[in-house]
């Protein structure tokens, strides 16, 4: 297919408005970075923070870009509305773009909402038959059943089950004994509504923790993991935002063949049965020599340092991997039936590496 750069086609980056001025200037520079290296791949990319839904449509309507990328969920709430979705005043980012006719980067809102259900999320992995580890899920106010708690064992791991990127997550949450459990879960609950309960793989000799990067859309997209090591021995073995956020991991090559295609063909159906398309993040462990999936970002940010260890995989380097991502969307626009889309710029190919570009391009290519 003919591709022109007559006009760059315009983007327009979303993210939440942060409550500090400190954190609005990271954010701002953040992204600003992100919109530097999509100039390198041949887009015009501005960023603004979201608002509620009134201001965002006010925005689309003045902005009028090609393609939206939302690093945020949810809109912001209606002023004087409480903070949760639908009535009181949020709704999912990709519903409110598909609304105005903006074409977006990312899954399709039900797989959004299906990815930060943890509880849903491993419901249809079970159907799916995708490992995962044994679970119970509370709803807000619901109270602990201590005979399911009882069956389903400890060690048990307590997280808030509508939370990413490990928040809620602490040495804590890992309980033992029953007494321990009821507590962790009264606290959770507190601050989070609902709980996902879920057996803790941490103790077990051989464990080991992985995160594969998806690329693309369909049978042919990519999949590309990496090992997650912690810098020094934790009493508990388990990831936190802090460990992250503090450079306390390390993304890191899987050098064992067999094992990398292993995790990625099990990512790959993770992925899958989810429904996710052009990126996504799962994170995996390897215990007792089983691979189980745990949760996915259906969402991460960009830039990102666990999804760019993945793509460094495949050559895609700090501004590379933004572009794979951008071209995977637009590439699975451009085969859309009916669909008028600036074509992929020329730049993009000087820019992704071939056999990536190749992939993910497709009929573009």
């Amino acid at each position: 297919m003919p591709r022109s750069d007559a006009r760059k086609p315009r983007v327009l980056i979303l993210s939440d408005l942060p409550p500090t001025e400190a954190k609005r200037r990271s954010e701002t520079e953040r992204f600003a970075s992100l919109a530097r290296a999509l100039a390198r791949g041949g887009l015009e990319a501005e960023h603004a923070f979201a608002g509620d839904e009134a201001a965002l449509g006010a925005l689309l309507a003045a902005t009028k870009p090609d393609l939206a990328f939302s690093a945020a969920l949810m809109s912001a709430p209606e002023a004087g509305a409480a903070s949760g979705p639908g009535p009181r005043g949020r709704r999912n980012m990709h519903e409110l773009l598909e609304e105005a006719g903006v074409p977006y980067v990312g899954s399709e809102p039900a797989v959004l909402e299906l990815a930060i259900d943890k509880a849903a999320l491993k419901e249809r992995w079970r159907e799916a038959g995708v490992a995962s580890p044994a679970f119970l899920s509370l709803h807000p106010g619901e109270a602990l059943d201590e005979a399911r708690a009882r069956a389903l064992g400890f060690p048990c791991i307590v997280k808030p089950s509508r939370e990413g990127n490990s928040r809620g997550l602490g040495e804590d949450s890992v309980v033992r004994d029953l007494p321990s459990l009821r507590k962790r879960v009264e606290a959770a609950a507190r601050d989070y509504g609902a709980v996902l309960v879920e057996r803790f793989l941490g103790d077990f000799p051989d464990i080991r923790e992985f995160t594969a990067a998806l690329l693309g859309s369909g049978p042919g997209a990519l999949v590309l993991p990496v090992e997650i090591k912690l810098s020094s021995a934790k009493a508990v073995r388990l990831v936190t935002t802090e460990d992250k956020d503090g450079h306390r991991t390390a993304a890191l090559p899987i050098d064992d063949a067999a094992l990398r295609a292993r995790v990625a063909a099990f990512a790959r159906r993770a992925f899958a049965a989810a429904g996710t398309r052009d990126y996504a993040r799962c994170d995996l462990l390897l215990a007792g020599g089983e691979i189980q999936a745990i949760e996915i970002n259906g969402q991460p940010m960009l830039p990102d340092l666990w999804f760019e260890a993945c793509c460094a995989t495949a050559g895609l380097g700090a501004e590379a991997y933004p572009n794979a991502v951008f071209l995977a969307a637009l590439a699975r626009l451009a085969r859309s039936p009916g669909t008028a889309f600036p074509r992929i710029p020329d730049a993009m190919r000087d820019i992704v590496p071939a056999p990536v570009y190749e992939a993910l391009a497709g009929q573009e290519a």
